[in-house]
């Protein structure tokens, strides 16, 4: 169903709505069999979108704000990333009810390194605070897509008493697993960054990956 407002960014391929957003890139979700065509390789592929995860921060020098980036199950099996803005058809869409985008259960290994089970009890874990958060963060089938606040986490974690905190090493902490993931849960919204936050952030470390890059390039071009 759609509103007179927006009928006019809505067409149709073989049955399949192609329904744009404002800034004219089709709407895909996880789930959904999309074609993708990048022009400056002139490379074409249909796959199948395994992830959407939302982009906050502004890139090229901080003048533009990117679309959504995906992932994609080509039909060869193999994995592709790219810019939603690529999508070109939208050929088949995804079952309802897929599981909202949560960062934290898409990239859960980076935590779990970190995170140790303590006398080999999986009742009982240890590591930094934020990879412990994280862990617990990637069971929730609700949408997080804005990354940690490690300062307001371990604020809030001390002053509400360390809940299931058995023993704190430095940067360490020890906790009952089912106590801290209770407690993680309760919180995840506060312990998250805000979305002014996040911009801020991404944006940062994008003008930081724009200025490696170009001392990079400007090495090889003038070695």
């Amino acid at each position: 169903m759609t509103t007179n407002e927006n009928m006019s960014n809505v067409d149709s391929v073989n049955g399949v709505q192609q329904i744009r957003n404002a800034d004219g890139c089709l709407r895909v979700g996880k789930g959904d069999v999309v074609e993708v065509y990048i022009d400056y390789a002139q490379k074409r592929f249909i796959g199948k979108i395994t992830s959407v995860t939302q982009r906050f921060g502004l890139i090229n020098g901080g003048t533009y704000s990117p679309g959504p980036f995906i992932r994609l199950l080509t039909l060869e099996g193999e994995e592709e990333f790219c810019d939603v803005s690529l999508v070109v058809r939208v050929l088949e869409r995804g079952l309802p009810g897929q599981r909202p985008e949560n960062i934290y259960a898409e990239d859960v290994q980076p935590q779990e390194r970190w995170v140790y089970s303590v006398r080999g009890r999986k009742s009982v874990l240890g590591g930094p605070l934020s990879s412990l958060a994280a862990l617990f963060l990637a069971e929730m089938h609700i949408c997080l897509e804005r990354p940690i606040d490690s300062e307001k986490l371990h604020e809030l974690y001390h002053s509400q008493g360390m809940p299931g905190c058995i023993r704190r090493d430095g940067l360490s902490y020890c906790v009952r697993a089912k106590t801290f993931s209770k407690w993680v849960k309760t919180n995840a919204e506060r312990i998250l960054m805000t979305v002014a936050q996040t911009i801020k952030f991404e944006t940062t470390r994008n003008l930081e990956w724009e200025a490696d890059g170009m001392e990079d390039f400007e090495e090889y071009l003038y070695s």
